[in-house]
């Protein structure tokens, strides 16, 4: 006989346990099943009459497992992120992304004193994570930061462009971001808090010695005619560059010139200013405007400068 329909209905919260399957493939193996199952009863019966009514079943059986699955799938996705209670960095960047995308997520800030405990659970020891209502388990921020900008738009336009040639120059810029931020990273492991001052000084000068300013101002010069890091509407690379720069210029990080270095930098401020007046990011960080961050006031360090 054809599986019962409760069987349907277990395996659907199954799915949405998360036993390892999402709801549409699992229904869409079950789909097929019953049609095969079905069409084998249909064809051995021992007369026409009742090969019909088996066949009026079989599609009968199908329709409502397409049904289950069409109306399982429907749902909305949202979102949990998991990263560190602090601005700027892996987690900031997907915190933008998904303000933009429009969906429904929670900001899950974990501190300190539980990441011990959390670590051992996470796929690579790392943060963020972000995990979907479905069960999907999204790891490593440039991964999760592409799989997001496909699905999100801003005045219509994709944040990841599905032309190839298009995605390729997002990637770029977003490798040659990654590089600037590079060179700051080097700085956490001097000891000598002058010292470190001194260094982190030292990559922002205008002079032509600072490695970051430098760094930057290469990409300046790439800013497309459109305003924009690539053509005329905002992408990824957009996004990238909006959470680096109010990182090092929010004035929590010690030694790193609050202001002055963006003065040399006209496009790229451009570029920040347009990606901070979007709407949808504008009002995720006035949901958050009294949070707090090492001093810091959320809303004050991405938009105070639009």
């Amino acid at each position: 006989a054809p599986p019962p329909i409760s069987s349907s209905t277990e395996r659907l919260r199954a799915a949405r346990a998360g036993r390892g399957r999402s709801t549409a493939m699992l229904f869409a193996r079950h789909f097929r099943a019953s049609l095969h199952v079905a069409q084998r009863i249909a064809c051995s019966a021992s007369s026409p009459v009742h090969r019909g009514k088996l066949a009026v079943a079989a599609g009968a059986i199908c329709t409502s497992a397409a049904t289950h699955c069409s109306s399982s799938s429907s749902q909305p996705t949202t979102w949990t992120l998991q990263y560190f209670p602090v601005p700027g960095g892996p987690g900031e960047i997907v915190r933008v992304l998904l303000a933009l995308s429009g969906t429904a997520w929670t900001d899950e800030r974990v501190p300190g004193t539980k990441w011990g405990a959390l670590k051992p659970n996470t796929k690579y020891g790392q943060m963020p994570v972000l995990t979907s209502s479905d069960g999907r388990v999204l790891t490593q921020s440039k991964a999760i930061a592409r799989y997001l900008a496909k699905g999100a738009k801003v005045q219509g336009e994709p944040l990841y462009p599905e032309d190839s040639w298009l995605a390729y120059q997002v990637d770029e810029y977003v490798e040659a971001l990654e590089d600037v931020r590079a060179k700051f990273g080097k700085t956490f492991g001097i000891k000598d808090p002058k010292e470190k001052e001194a260094a982190r000084a030292a990559l922002f000068a205008t002079d032509g010695t600072g490695e970051i300013y430098e760094g930057l101002k290469r990409i300046e010069g790439l800013v497309s005619p459109g305003g924009c890091m690539v053509g005329t509407s905002t992408t990824l690379a957009d996004a990238w560059l909006f959470v680096l720069v109010n990182q090092f210029r929010a004035g929590w990080l010690d030694g790193v010139p609050a202001d002055g270095w963006m003065d040399h930098l006209p496009k790229l401020q451009a570029v920040v200013a347009k990606v901070a007046a979007i709407p949808a990011l504008r009002a995720h960080y006035e949901k958050n405007a009294d949070m707090v961050v090492l001093g810091k006031k959320i809303h004050t360090v991405f938009l105070g400068h639009a």
